[in-house]
């Protein structure tokens, strides 16, 4: 992709003709390798002596953002709008939002992904697991109360220069946040191959000895905890964040965990007092029940001082070599 300079001049029309035959046929190569990436669109035109780019938001690989409608009137997008503004099918994971609080992001991406960021300019490549390729991958770059979303088709691994939409200054906006949405497949001959498992938000044992079934304390703060399947596992993570009166719990699988596709696979079950001693049945758990298709998961539920959360799951494991 090809942009080409228009020039801004207070000189006489004599000199602006002048101007304009001299960089007429001038082309920039958005691939320039002469950009920094680590600077910002402000700086990059005074270091071109006032040549403005067209769309200074197209990323160092070539790829042009878009602004998409969204329930959020702070610019906030998710990954199920992004899918549905490209008409494709949900993503089958998500980072989430990640806040970048001053100089660092306030949590992990997940595994494989590399990001950095000065502030504006985002940077990120992305290691799949063994037998995996990527299918489609968006970013969600949010600053000031917009965002733009960068989308890539099967097999791109690492781009540079994604920013915010500009604002009112005409520059990017300073990053607030930043969410991956990305879907995987299969490549090569490798299977892909799952066993049913019982998996809890880790936390403390309703009894000692016998079923490992764990509930959480919660104190009205936010609170992350592993997802642990068949006692062991780790399959993901179970965060829990105020909302108002009540709390927002969200269930999130890493590429090792999967909801079992049955009924009711998701149960959760609320506590005023330290659960009794005994062996939980999450099958009469009152305080949620529902079927989770797609990751991350998240539910609202009534606020209270411990949760049983269960998750009839299934995790990856070697498959049989006949």
């Amino acid at each position: 992709m090809k942009n080409y300079f228009s020039v801004k001049s207070t000189a006489g029309s004599v000199i602006m003709a002048a101007l304009l035959v001299m960089v007429g046929c001038t082309q920039f190569e958005t691939a320039e390798p002469a950009l920094d990436n680590s600077q910002s669109v402000e700086v990059l035109n005074e270091q071109a002596n006032g040549v403005f780019f067209p769309n200074a938001r197209i990323s160092y690989g070539n790829v042009e953002p878009v602004i998409i409608d969204g329930e959020n009137n702070g610019g906030n997008r998710t990954c199920a709008e992004v899918a549905a503004a490209r008409e494709i099918p949900n993503f089958q994971y998500s980072s989430g939002r990640i806040n970048y609080e001053g100089s660092a992001f306030s949590k992990p991406f997940p595994a494989g992904f590399t990001i950095t960021t000065d502030g504006t300019n985002v940077s990120w490549s992305f290691t799949p697991p063994p037998g995996y390729c990527l299918d489609a991958i968006a970013f969600i770059v949010k600053g000031s109360n917009a965002a733009n979303v960068y989308y890539y088709g099967p097999d791109i691994y690492e781009d540079s220069r994604l920013t915010s939409p500009n604002n009112a200054s005409g520059g990017a906006a300073g990053l607030s946040n930043l969410t991956i949405c990305y879907t995987l497949r299969l490549c090569g001959d490798v299977k892909e191959c799952f066993r049913d498992e019982t998996a809890w938000a880790f936390g403390s044992k309703y009894i000692t000895r016998g079923n490992w079934a764990t509930y959480v304390q919660y104190s009205n703060v936010v609170k992350t905890v592993k997802l642990f399947a068949g006692q062991t596992y780790d399959i993901g993570n179970v965060t829990f964040t105020p909302s108002g009166d009540d709390v927002e719990i969200k269930i999130e699988l890493n590429e090792f965990g999967r909801f079992q596709d049955i009924a009711e696979n998701v149960k959760i079950q609320g506590y005023a007092l330290i659960p009794a001693a005994t062996n939980p049945s999450p099958g009469l758990f009152t305080t949620h029940k529902a079927k989770a298709t797609e990751s991350p998961y998240t539910v609202v539920v009534p606020r209270f001082n411990y949760y049983g959360v269960h998750v009839d799951a299934a995790r990856a494991v070697e498959c049989p070599t006949d």
